[in-house]
């Protein structure tokens, strides 16, 4: 057969797992290099339906075809590179090797976004080098631009105890310039300081809708940490770290290409609850910006007593500069997400036009 390997396929909406075959790795590459996660499962299902490239997998094929699948993946990463394309990191997902990665312990440093200019700086009582952190040798997770690993903080106690905290570590997945690794950073704390904003007034406004039980919006704080890393460029290495999400499943609601959750056949009440309320508060965002502005790739947790936490925003604006980021894509994205948006009862309960 002339036909590759490209990915292995989950239907968007069963549980059923397939391997899709395509006849141009190369091209398929340039395609994943420019749409996120959820763009790329739609079309490489749809792409093998329409091709009649579909084959069931059973547990100990699928196990074969996920090998084979990284295997090339770390090919296209090696070998396939071009000056225009990023290169990605060498890594492998803790959910693929089947098992948690060791942890290494570094020496860090917490590190703010300047309130002013757009650098990061060493907190005044911040010691430098004073943090102990353990991080996963390996992610497990991966998004359209970050890997993600578990991190552990020991914070040193006056008695011989020391407690620990869980926090998730962000990096970006592909490999920058030295004089760029912070601008990627930059950006993150950015999007969510900008989204933890907006979240105060939706969640003023709610307030007076008691009677709709709408729920509270919540952003996870992130920070930067500089580990003493010799191994690296400048012999430090720079992570996004926010606190380890506590709740229910981790969902993504909405993405940045115009993807959104809809309710699905057997959903509880409390899953409609939370896509309403997220795609409620995109809309949100942009009246309340006065349409310059649009928080959208909303994911995290529910809890019913908290409400909805969310991380790894990311924020449309109608600047020609990309203001926040490359991943700010502008007035088209702003546009996608109305394409695909439906007002439902939590927009209604906002007068949201």
């Amino acid at each position: 057969s002339n036909l590759d390997v490209c990915d292995i396929v989950s239907e968007p909406t069963a549980n059923k797992t397939y391997v899709a075959m395509c006849e141009s790795v190369e091209k398929e590459v340039e395609i994943i290099g420019q749409k996120s996660a959820e763009t790329q499962q739609c079309d490489k299902y749809s792409a093998a339906i329409a091709a009649g490239n579909i084959i069931e997998l059973n547990s100990s094929m699928r196990c074969t075809f996920r090998n084979i699948s990284t295997t090339l993946s770390t090919m296209r990463t090696t070998i396939g590179d071009t000056p225009n394309r990023p290169q990605e990191r060498g890594v492998i997902l803790e959910s693929v090797s089947g098992f948690q990665s060791i942890k290494v312990k570094f020496e860090a440093t917490r590190m703010v976004l300047h309130p002013t200019e757009p650098i990061f700086i060493v907190p005044g009582e911040e010691t430098n080098n004073g943090r102990i952190v353990n991080i996963s040798a390996q992610p497990f997770a991966q998004g359209g631009l970050r890997n993600v690993y578990h991190m552990t903080e020991i914070i040193k106690m006056s008695t011989r105890i020391n407690q620990t905290e869980n926090f998730v570590a962000k990096e970006s997945r592909h490999i920058v310039p030295y004089t760029q690794r912070l601008a990627f950073h930059r950006d993150t704390v950015k999007c969510q300081a900008r989204a933890a904003e907006i979240a105060t007034v939706f969640n003023q406004l709610t307030a007076i809708k008691r009677k709709q039980n709408i729920p509270m919006v919540h952003f996870l704080k992130a920070e930067v940490y500089r580990l003493k890393d010799s191994s690296s460029p400048g012999r430090y290495r720079y992570l996004a770290v926010e606190k380890s999400l506590i709740g229910k499943t981790y969902v993504k609601y909405n993405s940045n290409n115009g993807y959104i959750m809809r309710p699905q056949e057997g959903s509880t009440a409390d899953e409609i609850k939370c896509i309403d309320v997220a795609q409620a508060f995109s809309h949100f965002t942009f009246e309340e910006s006065k349409q310059s502005e649009m928080i959208v790739d909303i994911q995290g947790v529910y809890c019913p007593n908290v409400g909805c936490t969310y991380t790894d925003p990311q924020i449309h604006s109608n600047s020609k500069s990309m203001k926040y980021g490359r991943a700010d894509r502008g007035i088209s994205g702003i546009s996608d997400f109305f394409e695909s948006h439906v007002c439902g009862s939590c927009c209604k309960a906002l007068d949201l036009p």
